[in-house]
């Protein structure tokens, strides 16, 4: 050893220093300052001498670094409690921004397997429908109008050529006057047989709310589900009713904590919440 490596060491004894939670500084520093003056003597190591200094300094190191990863771990981890706060907060913030995203898509609905001939406007269209349907009540003489609509369009990917275009249109209205006017006439639908083709493979034509994704499949979830009948919706939210014993009781379903309830469980997996679950 060296007579700077035995200063050195002979110093730090009468200092008394010594690092903290540690019973191994003292002769790793030893070492680590044997290995510098034993480089500093010979010079460059050879490939040998770097493999045996690589594996001393290893011996050195590694304990020292997961000490710290470990404490430092046990000092940043979360509790089980604390993740599990974490994923409600989370869950009941996207219940928020959903029930607000329903809330933009008051004065839109949502139009289903309706063809449109190539060689008609959409716009003109879905006010020829509207129409059809207003005039089933004889006594009322309200019509729509294209002032009626802010815009119509399809959604979805288009067809293949050849095949009809039956994409859902959406139909967003300058008022809500005129959605409760759709809502009133859209039960005379069935009464019109050129919206109801008798070929069972085609489909009727039939109008919906415009729900988010969360509620199309919530809406879905619950219809379902053993002992619940007559699911609908109404200003966005799942209406349904249940059994219970000799009676039926009616439920309002927001979000899927509303079930609970119901006395159900809500599966998260099936409602593509898994990361709130």
């Amino acid at each position: 050893m060296s007579q700077n490596t035995r200063d050195k060491r002979n110093a730090r004894k009468k200092k008394g220093k010594k690092s903290k939670g540690s019973n191994w500084q003292d002769e790793d520093d030893d070492l680590l300052e044997e290995i510098v003056d034993s480089i500093d003597r010979n010079g460059s190591p050879s490939k040998s001498k770097y493999r045996t200094l690589a594996k001393e300094l290893a011996a050195v190191l590694l304990p020292a670094i997961s000490e710290v990863i470990t404490d430092t771990i046990q000092k940043n981890s979360a509790s089980k409690e604390d993740l599990e706060k974490c994923k409600v907060t989370t869950r009941l913030n996207r219940y928020d921004n959903d029930r607000l995203e329903q809330y933009t898509r008051r004065e839109n609905v949502r139009i289903f397997n309706m063809p449109v001939d190539e060689h008609t406007q959409l716009m003109d269209a879905v006010v020829e429908l509207l129409n059809d349907m207003a005039s089933v009540d004889e006594e009322d003489e309200y019509r729509f109008s294209e002032k009626d609509i802010e815009v119509c369009h399809r959604v979805g990917k288009p067809p293949t050529k050849g095949h009809a275009d039956l994409r859902p249109i959406i139909v967003r209205f300058e008022s809500r006057k005129s959605v409760g006017k759709v809502y009133k006439y859209k039960k005379n639908l069935k009464d019109l047989a050129k919206y109801n083709p008798q070929d069972k493979k085609d489909k009727k034509v039939f109008i919906a709310e415009d729900l988010t994704q969360l509620r199309v499949r919530l809406r879905d979830y619950v219809k379902e589900l053993d002992g619940v009948t007559k699911v609908y919706t109404r200003d966005g939210n799942i209406h349904c009713t249940k059994k219970e014993g000799q009676n039926e009781k009616h439920y309002i379903i927001t979000n899927p904590d509303d079930l609970f309830a119901l006395g159900i469980e809500p599966d998260f997996s099936a409602l593509k919440l898994d990361s709130y679950q």
